[in-house]
C-alpha cells in the first residue's frame, strides 16, 4: 500500500498500475444475511464434546506433573463444550409466502450455503451488490462499475455450468483494480468493457473477469 500511495502522489513519475486476479473479496456477511433472511428466526444445531483435564483437588487449577513437589491427589475434570455445527434461518408457518414452500430459508454448515432458491441469488445479484465493500478498504485503487453476476462459487459440474454451487455465499472474488493513472487510460476507449467470461461453460468454480477493450489490447504498449 505504501508503494501504491507513492505512485499516486508522484505526478511527475506516475505510471499505470493494475492489480487483478482472485483477490478473495467477500460480501459484508451480516448485511447480506439480513437482506436474504428477512422475517426469519435463527436456529442452531449443536453437538457437545468432552475434554478431560487434570486439576488439583484443592480447586486452584494448578496442573501437577511427576516432578511436582505438591502432594495433592489428582482427578480428571470433564469439561463439556458446546459446538455449533450448523445454523438455520427458518420462517414460521404464519410467514410463509408463495415463493417459499419450506420453512427453512437458509442453512449454513462447514462448506455448505444452502439457500432455498439459488436461482434467485444468481438472477437478482443487483439486490446485494452494495454488500460488496472490501474494495473500499483500498482508497488508492479504482475499479470500473460491476455489471456482471458474482464470479464465485460456480458449479464445477459440466451439466450445471450456469448454476452456483451450494458451498459458499456468492461473491465477486475476481477483480481488476487499478490506480488513477490506469483508470484514465482505460476510460479513453469508449469500447472498454468490464465483464466476466465463461458464463455459459464450465471452467471451475470461478468465472474469470477482464477488461475487454480494443484500445487496451493493442495500444497499451505505445503509452
Amino acid at each position: 500500500m505504501n508503494e501504491l500511495k507513492r505512485v499516486n502522489e508522484d505526478d511527475k513519475h506516475s505510471y499505470p498500475l493494475f492489480l487483478f486476479g482472485d483477490l478473495n473479496f467477500r460480501l459484508d456477511l451480516q448485511s447480506f444475511l439480513n437482506r436474504i433472511t428477512d422475517d426469519t428466526d435463527l436456529r442452531e444445531d449443536s453437538t457437545e464434546s468432552t475434554q478431560s483435564s487434570i486439576c488439583s483437588t484443592d480447586g486452584c487449577g494448578d496442573l501437577l506433573t511427576a516432578s511436582s513437589q505438591h502432594t495433592n491427589e489428582l482427578k480428571p475434570l470433564t469439561d463439556f463444550r458446546r459446538t455449533v455445527s450448523a445454523i438455520e434461518f427458518r420462517r414460521s408457518p404464519d410467514n410463509f409466502t408463495s415463493d417459499i414452500s419450506t420453512s427453512c430459508v437458509l442453512r449454513i454448515e462447514k462448506k455448505l450455503f444452502d439457500y432455498f432458491n439459488h436461482k434467485r441469488l444468481l438472477n437478482e445479484w443487483q439486490g446485494y451488490l452494495e454488500d460488496d465493500r472490501e474494495a473500499h478498504n483500498f482508497p488508492y485503487l479504482r475499479e470500473l462499475n460491476i455489471n456482471f453476476p458474482p464470479t464465485y462459487p460456480w458449479s464445477e459440474n459440466p451439466d450445471e455450468s450456469e448454476s452456483l454451487m451450494k458451498t459458499r455465499a456468492p461473491a465477486w472474488c475476481d477483480r481488476v483494480l487499478m490506480n488513477a493513472r490506469a483508470l484514465e487510460i482505460v476510460k479513453r476507449d469508449k469500447f472498454a468493457k468490464y465483464d466476466s467470461f465463461g458464463k455459459d461453460v464450465c471452467m471451475g468454480d470461478h468465472k474469470v473477469n477482464d477488461i475487454f477493450s480494443v484500445f487496451f489490447s493493442f495500444s497499451f504498449l505505445k503509452l
